[in-house]
């Protein structure tokens, strides 16, 4: 089969990339493992009962109407950059420009035991450590003892709106206990962020009774216990929110560096290819980081679908440059903080910033309008404690 276009991802990278595209016209074949885009970031919330799943999973046909559009489901086995073949189950696809945004998942560093800790990478994760934090507090033991891995914003906001999420449950059901401790390899917390932000999100953490501890790297994770390099801790519930790792096995290793990386030139070009992109957590460009967000993405992917009707006009190619325009983070119910052009914003104001910001993000105006009635809905009936 043969497709002018192809890209191979739905997260931020390949949704905006089609977006793009069929916004310039051209006809697009997505591939993706499943037909829905899980809005990642707000992965804690359905965790901790602010939304649902079906808030932050939503159907490419709900936001791609266009008649130029494709969908294929399936794992891209692997893609041949030579031959111009992505090899997809038994199905073979031709095409004459490709983009790869295949994304990232949870990096466990070797870490030994991993199977007794979850991630926060998917919806089935989310729901996951929702129901594991329901069984917890609800079984005759009635002890909860959560760590989560990695101070981190994935982390950071996490571990508040687990506090948040077992301080309603405790309202409704006063004879469980919980603990929780944050437990990260730095020595403060959001190392991305200022110093300002920092402070303001330690004393949250404080303020919520919740444990840091820092210069701890994890060795070994048990059902019961955590082995740090800062000693044992207790544990029913463990979370790895410490990082990510490319997901490009699909690619020749020859393609990628020693951490997975795919190397682009600044045109998000794969190195040595004039029709073929990598955008997202899979790059590194000119041999230098990129920073692994939701907004450079969605940078990344304007700059790639702009390149790729350029090359059909053989008309100059346009840089990537990155561009932050601010970092927010959640700290529990209407708190909290980040930078925005400069500026620090702390508090409510933040908190709503925040929301703001991801509502936007949101791909198609039906998807918005659901996640704001949600979030409305919420302020008045409270946290869905249910297992679901």
């Amino acid at each position: 089969m043969t497709a002018p276009i192809i890209v191979v991802g739905g997260g931020f990278g390949g949704i905006y990339t089609n977006k793009y595209l069929l916004k310039a016209g051209l006809p697009v074949l997505l591939i993706s493992e499943h037909n829905f885009f899980t809005f990642t970031p707000l992965l804690h919330e359905v965790a901790t009962g602010s939304l649902t799943a079906s808030d932050v999973t939503f159907e490419y046909s709900s936001f791609f109407r266009s008649k130029l559009f494709r969908f294929v489901r399936g794992t891209v086995d692997s893609i041949d950059l030579t031959q111009h073949k992505v090899h997809v189950d038994e199905t073979t696809y031709a095409f004459q420009s490709l983009v790869i945004a295949t994304g990232s998942t949870t990096q466990y560093y070797d870490i030994k035991g991993t199977q007794h800790c979850l991630p926060l990478k998917t919806l089935e994760d989310a729901v996951q450590i929702k129901r594991r934090m329901l069984e917890l507090a609800q079984s005759a033991r009635h002890d909860v003892r959560i760590n989560v891995i990695g101070a981190g914003p994935t982390g950071v906001e996490l571990i508040l709106e687990m506090n948040d999420f077992l301080r309603s449950l405790q309202k409704r059901n006063t004879d469980f206990t919980y603990h929780l401790r944050l437990i990260d390899a730095g020595e403060a917390v959001l190392t991305p962020f200022s110093r300002n932000v920092q402070s303001f999100a330690q004393r949250m953490l404080e303020t919520a009774g919740i444990d840091t501890v820092h210069h701890a790297i994890a060795k070994e994770f048990t059902a019961s216990k955590i082995k740090t390099t800062a000693g044992d801790f207790d544990t029913n519930l463990t979370i790895m929110a410490a990082g990510v790792t490319p997901q490009t096995q699909c690619m020749d290793q020859k393609h990628v560096d020693k951490r997975d990386h795919i190397h682009v030139n600044e045109h998000l070009q794969v190195k040595g290819y004039k029709n073929i992109f990598a955008l997202g957590d899979i790059i590194v460009m000119n041999d230098q980081p990129v920073p692994k967000l939701a907004q450079t993405a969605v940078q990344e992917a304007k700059v790639v679908a702009q390149n790729i009707a350029r090359l059909q006009k053989k008309k100059p190619l346009i840089p990537y440059e990155v561009k932050l325009k601010g970092s927010l983070v959640s700290l529990g119910t209407r708190q909290g903080a980040g930078t925005i052009f400069g500026m620090t914003v702390k508090g409510l104001f933040a908190w709503w910033l925040w929301r703001t910001v991801y509502l936007f993000k949101t791909p198609g105006l039906a998807n918005k309008l659901r996640v704001a009635f949600s979030w409305t809905l919420n302020l008045f009936t409270g946290r869905d404690l249910s297992e679901r």
